[in-house]
This record gives C-alpha cells, sequence and structure tokens, in this order.
C-alpha cells in the first residue's frame, strides 16, 4: 500500500505557464524549452504600482515592509520612490542616484522585520536578508554586488506631516523579493542560439505598472537590447543597430511591430523568418485574441503570421499525455505502472543486460534509444552505454569504476553525433556518449565536491548542485565536447543543498535543509522567486531528483516530480507525495524472486 504525505504548504505559481510551441517545416529548426498556451492571455489592464508615504499607514511593521516594496516599477523612478518615503535630513544618507542605471538591490528577508520601540518615540527596524541579485533596466535579475546580510533603519514621525517617515535610512536602495510577486509579472523572451537551431529562453520582469498597450512596446526595447549575461555568450542578438520604430500597437486585430532595417538583411528570407518566430514567442503574451503579428521593417509590411499556428505546426518539445516513468528493482530497470493507465512497455534494453543496474538514463531521438547505466562492477560503480532502434543488447563501459556514482541524465543537442550525457562520479562531472568515453567537464568557480546535475529542456543549460549549494550554468557543444560558458551561483534558503531537476524552463526544484528538516524548493533559475513544495520530507538526505512536465499544449505546466530519499523512491504531483512501492513495478507479482523487502529506487522518466 502506497504511504502518503501531504504537503505543508500549497505550492505557489512562480512564473506563468509556459506551453510547447512549434517552428514551420520548412525552418529546419527547433525551440528549446518549452513555450506558452497558445490561448494564454497576459495582463489585467490595471496598472499595479506600490503604495505611497502616506498610504504605507502608520504602524512602523507595515510602513517597514512598504518601504522595502517602495523601488518596485519603472527602474528611472526607483529612487526617487524610496526618497519619498526618507525624511530630508535622512536622504543624503542614501547613496544611490536616481536615473534609468540605478543600482536596485534585491533581497530576501529571512524573517519579519523585526520592530524595537525606543524611548524617544521612534523605532528602530532591524531586516535579515539574503542579497539575490540587481535588477536591471531590461528586466533581468543580474547577480548580487553587496554580501550584507542584514541591515538597520529608523522609523519615526517628522513635525508638521503626517504619517511615518524613514529617518536613517540604508545606504543602498532594496527591493524584497515579496515585491515581485504584487507589482511584476514574470515574461520571458527568446534569442537564436549561435548556430540558429533554437531558441534560448531569458527570464525577465515587466512591472505592473506599464500600460498593457506598452508592454509589446517594452518587450521590444529588451530584444533590441540584447541577451542579458547568463546567456549571452551561446546566443545571437538582434543585429547591431535595430531598434524598434515607435510603439507596438493592437491595431485591425493584428498586433503591428515596426523595426528598422538594420533587423533583416535585403532579401534575406530566411533570417525574417527567424526573426518572425522570435517575435512570436517572445511577444505571445500581447497578442490579441486572432494570435495575428504584422511585422513591419523600415515602415513596410514584410510577413503576416497567426502565432498560434506556428506554434502547433510542428512541437517539437514533445510531451506524451502519459509520462514514462521508470524505476530500479532487484537490479533492473522495470516500467513503473499509473493506477487506471494501462500497463506500459518494457524497457528499451535487453533481459540479458538488464542486471546489477544501480541507476539509469534513457533517451529517444527518432526511432533510436540511447541507455546508460550505472551497474555495480564489485565494490565500485561503472556506467555503460548502448543505443539501438530496439532494444539495446550490446552495452560498452566507459572507463574504470569509481567509488560513488550519480543517476546519469542525457542532454539534449542537436550535434549529429548522437546525445551527450551527463554524470556525477566521485563528486566531479563527467561528459559521455554513445559512442565516447568519459571526459571530466570542467565547472570553474565552483567549490566542493558534485552532488547532482540536471540538463535543461533546451539542451544549452544545466544545473548542478556542488559543495552544498546550487548553481545553474550555460554550456557549449563543440565537437561532441561540453564546455560550461558561463555559471551562476543561485541564493536559496535551503542549507545543504544536494539534488536538482528543471520543472520547465524557469524553474528549478532543488532540495536541501530547512533549519534541521529536509525540504524540497521550488525556485527560478535567478533564484528570485521561490516556493515550498516540501518542507518534511521524512528522510536525511535527497539524492537524486527527475521531473516531467505534464502537456504545456493543452494545460498549464504543473510539474510531475520523483525522488530517492535515504534509498526510498516517491512521486509527487500537485501538493502529494506518495512512496513508490513494489505494487507499481511491472512485472511484480506471483512468481516474482525479489525479496520482500526490495523496494524501488532511482525513479526516473523518459520523454
Amino acid at each position: 500500500m502506497r504511504r502518503r504525505l501531504v504537503a505543508a504548504a500549497v505550492v505557489a505559481a512562480l512564473v506563468t505557464g509556459l506551453a510547447g510551441c512549434g517552428i514551420p517545416e520548412t525552418t529546419g529548426v527547433r525551440v528549446d524549452g518549452p513555450g506558452p498556451a497558445p490561448n494564454y492571455r497576459g495582463g489585467t489592464g490595471v496598472a499595479q504600482a506600490p503604495p505611497q508615504r502616506s498610504a504605507a499607514g502608520s504602524d512602523p511593521q507595515t510602513f517597514a515592509v512598504a518601504y522595502l516594496e517602495a523601488a518596485a516599477g519603472e527602474l528611472g523612478g526607483a529612487v526617487e520612490r524610496v526618497r519619498e518615503f526618507i525624511a530630508p535630513e535622512g536622504q543624503p544618507d542614501l547613496r544611490d542616484k536616481p536615473g534609468p542605471d540605478a543600482q536596485v538591490n534585491v533581497v530576501r528577508l529571512t524573517e519579519s522585520p523585526r520592530v524595537t520601540a525606543n524611548a524617544d518615540g521612534t523605532s528602530t527596524v532591524n531586516v535579515s536578508v539574503q542579497q539575490i541579485g540587481i535588477i536591471t533596466r531590461s528586466g533581468v535579475i543580474d547577480p548580487p554586488v553587496a554580501t550584507t546580510d542584514h541591515y538597520s533603519f529608523t522609523v519615526g514621525r517628522v513635525a508638521n506631516n503626517p504619517g511615518l517617515f524613514v529617518l536613517k535610512p540604508p545606504p543602498v536602495v532594496l527591493l524584497s523579493t515579496e515585491a515581485f510577486g504584487k507589482y511584476y509579472q514574470p515574461r520571458t523572451i527568446y534569442f537564436w542560439n549561435g548556430d540558429q537551431t533554437g531558441l534560448v529562453p531569458d527570464l525577465r520582469y515587466l512591472p505592473r505598472s506599464v500600460p498593457n498597450e506598452l508592454q509589446a512596446t517594452e518587450v521590444l526595447g529588451w530584444l533590441a537590447a540584447g541577451p542579458s549575461g547568463s546567456i549571452r555568450s551561446i546566443t545571437k542578438g538582434l543585429p547591431e543597430g535595430t531598434v524598434p520604430i515607435g510603439n507596438a500597437p493592437v491595431t485591425d486585430g493584428r498586433l503591428v511591430v515596426n523595426l528598422s532595417a538594420q533587423a533583416v538583411p535585403t532579401g534575406d528570407d530566411a533570417e525574417l523568418n527567424r526573426l518572425a518566430i522570435q517575435l512570436a514567442w517572445s511577444l505571445r503574451l500581447d497578442l490579441p485574441d486572432t494570435d495575428e503579428l504584422e511585422l513591419k521593417i523600415q515602415n513596410q509590411t514584410r510577413t503576416t503570421l497567426v502565432a498560434g499556428e506556428r506554434f502547433q505546426q510542428d512541437p517539437v518539445y514533445e510531451v506524451a499525455p502519459v509520462a514514462e516513468r521508470y524505476t530500479v528493482y532487484a537490479g533492473q530497470v522495470r516500467r513503473l505502472n499509473d493506477p487506471g493507465e494501462p500497463a506500459g512497455g518494457p524497457p528499451p534494453i535487453a533481459p540479458e543486460a538488464n542486471t546489477g543496474v544501480q541507476s539509469a538514463a534513457i533517451i529517444r531521438t527518432g526511432e533510436i534509444s540511447s541507455v546508460a547505466l550505472v551497474t555495480a562492477a564489485g565494490d565500485r560503480s561503472q556506467l555503460q552505454v548502448g543505443a539501438s532502434t530496439g532494444a539495446v543488447r550490446i552495452f560498452r563501459p566507459t572507463g574504470a569504476g569509481f567509488a560513488s556514482m550519480g543517476r546519469p541524465v542525457w542532454l539534449r543537442t542537436t550535434d549529429p553525433r548522437g546525445p551527450v550525457g551527463l554524470v556525477v562520479a566521485d563528486g566531479r562531472l563527467y561528459q559521455f556518449g554513445v559512442a565516447a568515453g568519459l571526459t571530466e567537464v570542467e565547472l570553474p568557480g565552483t567549490a566542493g565536491p558534485v552532488t547532482g546535475v540536471a540538463p535543461a529542456l533546451d539542451g544549452h543549460r544545466i544545473a548542478y548542485t556542488a559543495g552544498n549549494r546550487l548553481y545553474v550554468a550555460t554550456l557549449m557543444v563543440t565537437g561532441g565536447l561540453v564546455e560550461v560558458a558561463a555559471h551562476r551561483q543561485l541564493t536559496t534558503s535551503l542549507t545543504d543543498v544536494s539534488a536538482v531537476a528543471w520543472t520547465d524552463e524557469n524553474r528549478l526544484v532543488t532540495a536541501g535543509l530547512k533549519s534541521t528538516r529536509l525540504a524540497l524548493v521550488d525556485i527560478t533559475v535567478d533564484g528570485l522567486l521561490e516556493s515550498w513544495l516540501d518542507e518534511d520530507v521524512p528522510a536525511t538526505q535527497v539524492t537524486n531528483i527527475s521531473s516531467y512536465p505534464d502537456n504545456p499544449v493543452t494545460r498549464p505546466n504543473f510539474a510531475r516530480l520523483m525522488y530517492e530519499a535515504s534509498g526510498v523512491a516517491w512521486y509527487r504531483h500537485l501538493t502529494n507525495a506518495e512512496q513508490i512501492d513494489s505494487t507499481e513495478v511491472a512485472g511484480v507479482g506471483p512468481g516474482d524472486t525479489a525479496p520482500e523487502t526490495t523496494v524501488p529506487t532511482a525513479p526516473f522518466f523518459v520523454y
């Protein structure tokens, strides 16, 4: 019988749901990562901005929260909005200068502001924080500059003025992460990868104070400014000199985009098509109900498309309606059955080769299944790899054994040599292929042993855990070799982080300790938005996580997870986590020779 664990916290929606899209067959490209549901519309037409000082109340605690949200909105006015909260004599203490490049420090409060009443009628506010990053004029969260984990400021009254003021402010502008849930809309824009075979997502944040009719214009400005630093080294921006001409209005049921002549070389239809696809993806929340987008170059209409049809024509991020779940049971890769669903077929592994398995990964490329098995080799672990159009019978060892080896994963690439695999062994990250041995992947700037790795759906990014910390990195795959182009450590509320998986193109789930309890957290790829999935996992450590998103074309993206915690496999969907037991393993029943104490381990999805 399954044991059920009900999560203590309901999953919070962090990022606008994304869905799959497609590319016309004539382009010969694919889109890396899921895209939007074609009928999704963003925005309510209601501008939302943080309250002014006069509306922030007379309670010091409430006032402090409002002060930490005052910078939210258009960046050029952030410093002035904060200054409006500060008494005139305290304003010189704020070092930051107003302007479009003002430095606004995004912080996560680790506890509610602590307010202490003083004898003179003022109050001292202390806030403990984690530094998340700096928000830019293009809505990017850049890595943090400050390292301070505590700020203090004084709140009180000013003669002949109603309400409270900040009398002694912190020296820098602060913006709490809580403000992003109220005053910003997450947006994803896209840039072509280096060889222009796929789009790479780029997460941004749009102030809700921007009116609906100007949001597309704002996004076009982001596109013209180029990709964020996290993906700049692996993507191509718009041609130099490209700028929007005027606003991007909805006219006669079409979203009309007008770009300067530099956007597309004369007569280059392929480039025009790529640009139209990039715009359709990036502006999907701004399209009218007709889904029509008209692209003008220097005031001349060059193409008109129905974005919804384009998204559906050739969906390259395929998600089957029924997830294929697998596990390792009694040393074999076995299919997991879902209640109420027909039993699935066996794994693409010949029975004689499916033995002594500790963990596994499977990827399908057309008719070919590539399989990576971690198998026992005495008291060590060894990786074996094979590929076939049917059940894989021949597996090739990739090298010597290791004292410890994690579950392998496959990186989705367009490399003609076939898929590239990644695996953690003895605290280091290695790559492998169907026809190549293990090669270590250097992780510059990373301290401590690597404990987990997960590839993004786009094939250009990974997340990994090392030294009890969480990282994301961009990759370049050249000649079948993986190289880390850029990396970033993410700040989370967890300590002792041990495993990670991607739940969509902008979100991760990771495991670690919340105080002394094991927990799962959902977090955006920039570390900004965080939500507790499970605050009390009944185990001491999560050793691997595998994720599988719902079909993004037909419904919102609520990822399914499987993970192994202290040798026990769990399946999680929405707010429920259920232990996976032997009754779900295909083929277990009368005549099964596995001991009664055998339990499923190392669960994973195939898609």
